[in-house]
């Protein structure tokens, strides 16, 4: 079994733990995407603080959804949730959210469902290797090895930490810098064509 498919495995048993009421996978979902989610947000709305509840919200959203009618393909959690994330980012529900006090999870998650992926749009090798390419071109080799082990190897940040004597603090603006300094690298490079609809 190659690393994908490990990884949809765990996503599928993720899903399903949720979907049978264990808070503590509800738990796991937001610890382990959450970040990340974060991330990919910070590049649709600019505003650390919006990006924060857009995560939150989008988790709410997928959380529900997997409690009430589940995925029809669980491996692919991760996909459904930054897609989720993104549809709120471009204020497909946001606008509703703001109009009423119960906001409708499950048009969000149909959203989502039926909206195409980045990776749809692009060809994933293309932006694979360009993803690599400005991991390159990072100017510090402890930027691009703690971007490289957190995102693309999802890597435990308590491993990260230990490996290079990092305490969780440190580590936090650590990396965020080195986040930073990768996506003005890769706004360089592309413009705004990555959240071009």
């Amino acid at each position: 079994m190659n690393d994908l498919e490990q990884r949809g495995r765990q996503a599928a048993e993720l899903a399903d733990r949720i979907g049978r009421g264990d808070r503590s996978a509800e738990e796991a979902l937001a610890r382990h995407y959450g970040p990340k989610l974060e991330f990919v947000l910070r590049r649709h709305v600019r505003e650390p603080s919006l990006a924060t509840d857009l995560r939150q919200e989008a988790l709410i959203v997928v959380i529900q959804r997997l409690r009430k009618e589940g995925l029809a393909e669980p491996d692919k959690l991760a996909a459904f949730l930054y897609q989720t994330a993104i549809n709120l980012a471009r204020g497909e529900a946001r606008t509703f959210f703001r109009r009423n006090t119960h906001p409708d999870f499950e048009a969000v998650g149909r959203a989502a469902a039926t909206t195409p992926l980045l990776v749809d749009r692009l060809e994933q090798r293309e932006l694979g290797e360009m993803v690599r390419a400005v991991l390159e071109e990072l100017s510090q080799a402890r930027d691009r090895e703690i971007l490289r082990r957190f995102y693309l190897h999802e890597e435990a940040k308590e491993s990260i930490c230990a490996s290079l004597e990092l305490s969780t603090e440190h580590f936090d603006r650590v990396l965020y810098r080195a986040r930073q300094r990768f996506r003005q690298l890769l706004e360089a490079r592309l413009g705004d064509s990555l959240t071009a609809p």
